[in-house]
């Protein structure tokens, strides 16, 4: 067992001192495959606690979250001899489906223009936000003061090095965008399609009491549901908002408040503003089946008195 995957172990356990949790960011700053080791076993971690699957009782999730009772502790090497082989195996089906692995540390990351993005989001068309909602428009100036845009995706230069899950396609994009995300597989949840953006240095963004994630979607019609996921660095767990009945088969606007976003495991603990934004997951449809499309993924600064609410464009049902 490498140290960063003893060190990993004890942080998910709850049982790192403040020394051993600056050596494990000391050893994943520097180190490209200690970060993805890291990064795997926590994506384990939130796989067997974070979000309950379809066939997933309340009452096995309650016990999943609750402290494990106190108990003899077993040999490290015996605990932890069965990651590597899931990490290996992962690894190997992402090759076998074509999936494409880029840590994102490894590559420089495209700077965000803002002025330039900002100008060309607001030339776009807005789309519609369905079920009785007004439709959205790219960024709406509230009472003279501007929103800022913090971060952005528009996959209109191709290839993203954030993007490890998903590619980058010029078929099938909304009116006016020369590029957007198409899901793919992502082992952590291989029954959906699946976009995700991450990202170290820079994080992927901060979070913000005034802060909105927004972005364009299009899911077929298989599955009533979009399932979106922020990892949250300082907290140490998945945030998700789930949009219910979301349009289908056609390009829709939605727009999330930051602060609507509920905690996996512990859903009472609320993020701070500065909070370190990782990676973004958003999962919908069924693998094999319709596609998911992206496009316009944006976290937006609004004034304190001009937060806009949070609009999916979902489908009301009777």
């Amino acid at each position: 067992m490498t140290r960063v995957e003893e060190l990993t172990g004890r942080l998910i356990e709850g049982d790192a001192s403040a020394a051993e949790r600056q050596e494990l960011r000391e050893l994943i700053d520097r180190d490209a495959d200690a970060r993805a080791v890291h990064v795997g076993l926590l994506r384990t971690e939130t796989l067997l606690r974070g979000r309950r699957g379809p066939d997933v009782t309340a009452a096995v999730m309650d016990r999943l979250g609750a402290p494990a009772p106190a108990r003899a502790r077993a040999p490290r090497r015996a605990r932890w001899w069965w990651i590597p082989l899931s990490l290996g195996f992962g690894g190997l089906a992402f090759a076998w489906l074509g999936g494409w692995l880029r840590p994102a540390a490894r590559r420089p990351a495209r700077p965000v223009a803002v002025s330039s993005a900002l100008e060309r989001l607001r030339q776009r068309p807005a789309l519609p936000a369905l079920g009785g909602e007004a439709s959205v428009p790219a960024l709406t100036p509230a009472a003279g003061r501007e929103p800022m845009l913090s971060t952005s995706f528009d996959f209109e230069e191709g290839d993203e090095p954030a993007l490890v899950n998903g590619r980058v396609v010029s078929d099938g994009c909304p009116p006016g965008s020369r590029g957007c995300a198409l899901g793919g597989m992502n082992f952590g949840g291989p029954e959906s399609n699946t976009v995700t953006l991450e990202r170290w240095k820079p994080f992927l963004a901060t979070w913000g009491r005034t802060r909105t994630l927004s972005f364009d979607y299009w899911i077929g019609g298989e599955r009533a549901e979009l399932w979106v996921q922020l990892w949250n660095e300082d907290k140490y767990q998945n945030y998700h908002f789930e949009l219910r009945h979301p349009a289908q088969r056609q390009w829709t606007h939605a727009e999330i408040r930051l602060r609507d976003f509920v905690g996996n495991v512990r859903p009472a603990q609320v993020p701070d503003d500065g909070d370190r934004i990782m990676d973004m997951v958003v999962a919908g449809g069924r693998l094999g089946g319709d596609p998911l499309y992206l496009d316009n993924i944006r976290f937006v600064e609004y004034p304190a008195d001009a937060l806009p609410p949070t609009v999916t464009g979902a489908v009301k049902k009777p």
